[in-house]
């Protein structure tokens, strides 16, 4: 297969996959699972669309005639926005225009869409929009009729912020902070205890680190230390006194090659 478009979030696949598959042509979302433990976006420049080579054609046109629309539809709603502004402020003071605009904002009217995996006639990821901007996701990853991802978007329609039912109990235990759309952290309650004892923070190479916390001393004894797919070392504090005092190595497989005490 070849490629046909690049997202810049699952979102925005499923919309484009969802457009081609009702006309009729094969297509597939790649790097949508390479999330290296970090959550549910996938880093940058890994959503690829793909079709069969010999549809390309038909799906560049259908995308390139989707994309179109879609900046002419924002270039309108910016222009229509711009007008009304214009406007008003022929009357009111710039504070006053400001609250207008916030206030027509917020009471335009929202839609939404989405998709039915299991086709049991509910929708399990639902997207919803104001003025053709995103303004969040609800997801029911393991088909079990209750949400666990929410995405949320800023004004811009880029996603911002998350929260995860990473082990379906009904608690949203995980959060996840995005910048410029990209993740940028994770923050998580493994045992509901309401202190975030794992912690992941994400560098703009898309390499990554996890600290784990004791939750009885909310002291870190554990970092691990990632490139984008896999584990390179880890730092362990074995005695549980605040210093990590034993390194740990990993080979290509994830396998312990060496184990080394940190100097103090």
């Amino acid at each position: 297969m070849i490629r046909v478009y690049d997202a810049s979030n699952t979102i925005e696949a499923h919309l484009i996959l969802n457009l081609l598959e009702q006309q009729g042509l094969n297509a597939r979302i790649d790097g949508e699972y390479l999330q290296g433990g970090m959550g549910e976006l996938p880093a940058a420049g890994t959503l690829r669309v793909m079709v069969d080579e010999s549809d390309y054609e038909q799906a560049k046109t259908i995308v390139d005639d989707w994309d179109a629309k879609a900046s002419s539809e924002t270039d309108g709603s910016k222009e229509q926005r711009n007008k009304k502004t214009t406007g008003i402020g022929s009357f009111l003071c710039g504070g006053i225009v400001f609250g207008a605009i916030v206030v027509w904002y917020y009471q335009s009217p929202t839609y939404s869409d989405g998709l039915d995996y299991n086709k049991d006639g509910v929708l399990d990821e639902k997207w919803y929009y104001r003025k053709n901007t995103f303004l969040k996701s609800e997801i029911d990853s393991n088909l079990d009729g209750k949400i666990d991802l929410i995405y949320h978007a800023n004004r811009a329609g880029i996603i911002d912020r998350a929260v995860v039912d990473q082990d379906f109990n009904n608690t949203f235990e995980t959060r996840e902070t995005y910048r410029h759309g990209m993740l940028y952290s994770i923050r998580s309650d493994t045992n509901d205890d309401g202190f975030d004892d794992m912690r992941t923070y994400v560098n703009a190479d898309n390499s990554f680190s996890i600290e784990i916390f004791d939750s009885a001393t909310k002291e870190v004894v554990k970092r691990e230390f990632y490139d984008a797919f896999k584990i390179k070392y880890s730092e362990y504090d074995s005695d549980r006194d605040g210093v990590m005092d034993t390194k740990y190595e990993y080979d290509e497989a994830g396998e312990i090659t060496s184990t080394q005490k940190i100097p103090q």
